[in-house]
This record gives structure tokens, C-alpha cells and sequence, in this order.
């Protein structure tokens, strides 16, 4: 978006070089793939402690408690690609803000120039910074997003 844009670009004028993005807008098939590296990574569990409560949710949790032998990134991200397909954009743009485009990853920088880019976004009013440890998530701070965990 172009709310999105001006935010990258801030943090590109500011930082140059130590801007490094990992990831932006995403498609459903993008998204899904997503959680399912990340499932595969972090354990099942992940997706309870990144996303908040939805009936999307139920439905990806409820997806793997009945594949509970699905273990390959293509399966998982199948079964994933399967239940967001079955929702709106609007809620799924509110679920998952990178298919909407108000969203973007950026790789978490050390030291001080990490902890000025850090500072940097906690005082922007329209940004939601979520530290996912392996990922900076970056958001606009209308869209809801569980603190302490990812969201990636």
C-alpha cells in the first residue's frame, strides 16, 4: 500500500544499507507457504502463539489435527492454501496484513544501528513493530497483532 511504501522508504532514507526486507505483500499461496516454514521450523505450536484468535486459526489448527502425520512444506502449505481459500479478502486482509499489503519483514539488525532502527519504528504512531526474533515484523498499527510472538 502506499501507507507501506512511505514506511519502507523512511526506514530506507534513514538507514540505507542496514534496511534488509525478507518479505512483503504475499498472496494467499505466499501466506500459506509461510506458515507452513515456519510450522515446520518452529513446531505446530506456532501457529497458537503467533496469530490471534479467528476463525481462520481454528481452522489451519483444526486442518492439522486432522493431518497430523502432514510433515512436508507442499502438503502442509496444500492444506494451508485450501483454508484461507475459503474466506473473503476483507477478513483475510485483517487475518494475515502481508496478502493485504500493510505489512513487511525485515531482518533483525544487532547493536546500535539495530537498536536506533528499533527506536526508530516504536515511535512512528502508525507502526506496529512486533520483534519475531528471526523477523521484525513491520505493520500498520490498525491491524491486531499478538504481542511477543510472530506473525510472520
Amino acid at each position: 500500500t502506499p501507507e507501506m511504501h512511505a514506511i519502507a522508504q523512511d526506514l530506507l532514507d534513514r538507514f540505507g544499507p542496514l534496511v534488509h526486507f525478507t518479505s512483503g505483500r504475499r498472496t494467499r499461496g505466499q501466506q500459506a507457504e509461510a506458515m507452513a516454514e515456519n510450522v515446520i521450523k518452529h513446531g505446530r505450536e506456532w501457529l497458537v502463539k503467533t496469530y490471534l484468535d479467528s476463525p481462520i486459526k481454528k481452522a489451519l489448527l483444526e486442518w492439522l489435527a486432522v493431518h497430523p502425520g502432514a510433515s512436508s512444506l507442499g502438503e502442509m502449505r496444500a492444506g494451508f492454501l485450501v483454508v484461507l481459500e475459503r474466506y473473503p479478502d476483507d477478513v483475510i486482509c485483517r487475518a494475515f496484513p502481508h496478502i493485504g499489503g500493510e505489512a513487511f519483514d525485515l531482518a533483525p539488525r544487532h547493536g546500535t544501528s539495530g537498536d536506533e532502527m528499533k527506536a526508530h519504528l516504536k515511535q512512528r504512531r502508525d507502526v506496529k513493530l512486533v520483534d519475531e526474533g528471526f523477523c521484525w515484523h513491520v505493520q500498520r498499527r490498525w491491524i491486531p497483532v499478538k504481542h511477543g510472538e510472530g506473525a510472520g
